[in-house]
C-alpha cells in the first residue's frame, strides 16, 4: 500500500507544471509582498531598482505566462514587471507510424512561447 502511495506522489510531482523562475539581481534588501503589479513595455521614467530577472516556463499564450510572472513578482515585493522579450519555438507538424492500426497519423505543429521580464521596485 505504501509503495502505491509513493508511486502516485511521484507521478503527481512529475506531472506538475513548471513555474516561473527568478534570478535575484539585488540580494541586499528583501521586501514585503505587494498586491498590485504594473506590466511595462518600456523603461519607466521614475527611478527604480532591478530586483530579479524572471523567465516563464514554455507555454502557449503570453497573457497566461504574464499572470504567473505577476504572481512571482508580487511575492518578491516588486512594483512592476519590465518586459524584456519573448522567444518562440516552433515544433513542426509530423507524421508517425501507428503499429496498432498499421497506418500513419499526422500530428499538428505546436508553437511554444517563453517570456522574460525584470521585476522592479520604485525608489
Amino acid at each position: 500500500m505504501k509503495s502505491y502511495l509513493l508511486m502516485i506522489l511521484l507521478l503527481a510531482a512529475g506531472c506538475s507544471t513548471p513555474r516561473t523562475s527568478a534570478v535575484m539581481l539585488n540580494n541586499s534588501t528583501t521586501y514585503s509582498p505587494t498586491s498590485n503589479i504594473e506590466i511595462l513595455m518600456r523603461t519607466p521614467e521614475k527611478p527604480y531598482i532591478e530586483m530579479a530577472l524572471l523567465e516563464s516556463p514554455e507555454g502557449f499564450n503570453v497573457p497566461d505566462l504574464l499572470i504567473e510572472m505577476k504572481d512571482m513578482a508580487k511575492q518578491l515585493g516588486a512594483d512592476a514587471l519590465l518586459y524584456v522579450n519573448e522567444s518562440i519555438r516552433q515544433h513542426p507538424p509530423s507524421t508517425t507510424y501507428m503499429p496498432i492500426t498499421g497506418g500513419y497519423q499526422s500530428i499538428g505543429g505546436v508553437t511554444y512561447i517563453k517570456v522574460k521580464a525584470i521585476a522592479i521596485k520604485y525608489k
